[in-house]
Order: C-alpha cells, then sequence, then structure tokens
C-alpha cells in the first residue's frame, strides 16, 4: 500500500474524533511572532494536510487573509474543517497533485504534522518555494530523527491505536531539513525543537517547529518583530 493510501485510510477513519484526540491546540501561539506583525501582509494562505483546520483557527488568530485554500489527502478530514470553516476553499489531493494545477502563488503555507508522511520531501518543499510570494513564509511542524529511537533511517510503519489502520513515518535529520531549504532558496527564521509535543504508543514523540522565508525582490530577508 503507497504511503497515499496509508494516510488517506487512516485519517478517514479518525476524522470524525482527530481534535478530541490530538487537543484543542490552534498554534496560535507558534504562530504569532510570524504572522501578527505582518498580518495586513497575508492575503492568501495554503494550509497542506489541513486536517480538521487546527492550524487554520492558528492564523485566523492573526491574519484576515482574503483566501484560505486546504488541501487534504482525506476528505473525511476535510468534511470537518468545511463544518468550522465554510468559506475555505478545499481540496482532497496529494500535495504535489494540486501544485501541479499552477495555483497563484501564496503569502503563507503552512504544513503541521504532515511532512513525516511524505516519502519525496525533496519534490514537495522545492515545489512550495516555488508557490511563495517574494517575502512569503512556509512555516511547517514535522517529526525529526530522534536520537535512540529505532529504525530511524528508514521509513517506519506505525500504529496509532487502529490495528488496520498503519501509517508509514519518514522521519529525517534536522540538518538535512534545513539544507532542503537552502537548496530551495529558503531563508531560516526559526528552527527549534517542540519538547514533548506528541504522545504515541506511551512514548513521547519529539517535533521541530521551522519557519522559513522567500527572500524579498531586493534579496534581503526581514525576520518578524
Amino acid at each position: 500500500m503507497s504511503s497515499n493510501s496509508q494516510s488517506r485510510k487512516f485519517y478517514d477513519l479518525v476524522a470524525s474524533q482527530y481534535d478530541e484526540i490530538v487537543g484543542s491546540d490552534s498554534y496560535a501561539a507558534l504562530l504569532e511572532p510570524f504572522l501578527a506583525s505582518r498580518s495586513s501582509e497575508i492575503k492568501r494562505v495554503l494550509d497542506i494536510g489541513a486536517g480538521t483546520g487546527k492550524t487554520i483557527d492558528g492564523v485566523l488568530a492573526w491574519a484576515e487573509p482574503e483566501t484560505i485554500v486546504a488541501v487534504d489527502i482525506s476528505a473525511y478530514m476535510l468534511v470537518e474543517l468545511k463544518k468550522k470553516h465554510p468559506r475555505v476553499e478545499i481540496y482532497q489531493s496529494d500535495v504535489l497533485e494540486y501544485l501541479a494545477s499552477v495555483p497563484k502563488p501564496f503569502d503563507l503555507i503552512t504544513a503541521f504534522s504532515v511532512f513525516e508522511l511524505v516519502g519525496n520531501l525533496d519534490a514537495v518543499l522545492a515545489a512550495l518555494a516555488r508557490r511563495l510570494n517574494p517575502g512569503g513564509l512556509l512555516v511547517f511542524i514535522y517529526e525529526p530523527i530522534i536520537a535512540q529511537y529505532p529504525r530511524q533511517s528508514t521509513a517506519e510503519t506505525v500504529d496509532w491505536s487502529l490495528a488496520d489502520a498503519p501509517r508509514t513515518i519518514y522521519r529525517r535529520h534536522p540538518e538535512q531539513i534545513l539544507a532542503l531549504l537552502q537548496r530551495c532558496g529558503l531563508d531560516v527564521l526559526e528552527d527549534r525543537r517542540l519538547p514533548n509535543a506528541a504522545l504515541r504508543g506511551g512514548a513521547w514523540i519529539e517535533q521541530r517547529f521551522v519557519a522559513a522565508i522567500n527572500p524579498r525582490s531586493d534579496g534581503s530577508s526581514r525576520k518578524p518583530a
């Protein structure tokens, strides 16, 4: 079974209970330093792996974009999102398939807890970088390789309390992620560990938060105040 098929089956099964499972945090506190000071600049937002709209909740705490596009592999997750955010444009699609439609560029792209489900991350990051306006932000959370955690160098099939819906996790070194962003022409504004970020199988799983910017047309990068 492909990684996309695994993810679709998994999230279809948990969609109606997802918010209860993962909690109420909308990521607003993480997003504040990067959105609050530039809210008027954020007109178009793309949320990859949008799920039930938790990241969109966080974005709307600090910005009032004219357009928000939500892309997810699971139609059932998007049904839940649409209940909360009826004006959001939704697409059930693989991220590369959506980006191949050549959408207008975005001022903000978010991808929270989705890159570890992507096998071809090099291609995905490059495609996302091409769809950022000058000065646009790419903000994401991912699961890095964890010291002394088994099977870190290869895809890992994990079960999240659903025996019939495993997922394949692709973890990467933080240095590899930063190198990929640099190769895509993006400047990293923040890269930090989120301790005890997710509980899975009775153990805490580390996550990292990264914010990167597409340098402005004058060649400079501006870190939000």
